[in-house]
């Protein structure tokens, strides 16, 4: 284990033993599933991999980008091994592998050394837990990736993370969602499913996600995830919180009929 490694690891566990002493209420709807790469930790694309690559290899950044991401969902969905995908793309470059370069390190050290989780964003799903909301992870994610989200201890952040590698297919197939949901005990309609691509938000949607955001930024996503809970909240409680809300502006209890109109005016 690296020594950043170790210093994530060390920082989300003893997050992690808090959230589970606090967590003692059921699961409660709507259930939220958050990708990971642009949303949870600053990282999109794997374009620093690709620029390491090309310095590394001599060969040009777009050249390395286009090689790499011809192969790079079957890389993520775990059809191919890292082994096989950076040996046939340095062999579609021109190159192959050195002697003391191992074909995984090269696609991780670039993701280690740049890794930074979104604090903001950890917070606000370490806050919905301990408010007793199940919470997801799926993202795209080839195997050696994944790994160091397990050892870093970022893993352990969700009750589950959803791994495209593990599913054996990737966002935006409707395939990926029909193999999470046979595993979540919801329907569709009951989860906020955020993600920072609109392919990806629009695939959701189409799967019937009632709750489909594009992340843009954490105050954006709080008022589109705060709009949700409203709707999911049941109707005597909804109209309850409308009752009160009504009763602060008029300054006086309601009859049935004032309180009426005063949704209808609202």
């Amino acid at each position: 284990m690296t020594p950043s490694e170790a210093r994530f690891r060390s920082h989300f566990l003893t997050s992690r033993t808090v959230i589970e002493s606090k967590t003692t209420r059921s699961s409660r709807v709507p259930i939220f599933m958050f990708d990971v790469g642009g949303v949870i930790i600053k990282w999109r694309n794997n374009d620093p991999i690709c620029k390491y690559i090309s310095g590394r290899y001599n060969r040009s950044y777009a050249e390395v980008k286009r090689v790499c991401a011809c192969r790079l969902p079957l890389l993520e969905s775990g059809g191919i091994s890292i082994t096989a995908f950076m040996n046939d793309t340095l062999h579609d470059l021109g190159r192959s592998l050195r002697r003391r370069d191992s074909a995984a390190r090269l696609w991780v050290l670039p993701l280690e050394r740049l890794f930074k989780p979104k604090l903001g964003m950890i917070n606000y799903v370490r806050m919905l837990r301990r408010d007793g909301y199940s919470v997801y992870a799926l993202t795209n994610v080839s195997s050696p990736h994944l790994e160091f989200f397990r050892r870093t201890g970022l893993a352990n952040e969700f009750d589950h993370l959803f791994a495209s590698s593990e599913l054996g297919s990737v966002k935006p197939n409707r395939e990926i969602f029909q193999k999470v949901f046979r595993h979540l005990d919801a329907s569709p309609a009951e989860v906020v499913f955020v993600d920072d691509r609109v392919e990806n938000v629009k695939a959701a949607r189409d799967y019937g996600i009632r709750w489909a955001f594009r992340f843009k930024s954490i105050s954006q996503l709080k008022r589109d995830i705060d709009s949700a809970m409203r709707e999911s909240e049941p109707p005597g409680r909804a109209r309850r919180q409308r009752y009160a809300e009504a009763v602060e502006r008029s300054g006086k209890p309601l009859t049935t009929d004032a309180f009426s109109m005063a949704l209808v005016l609202d």
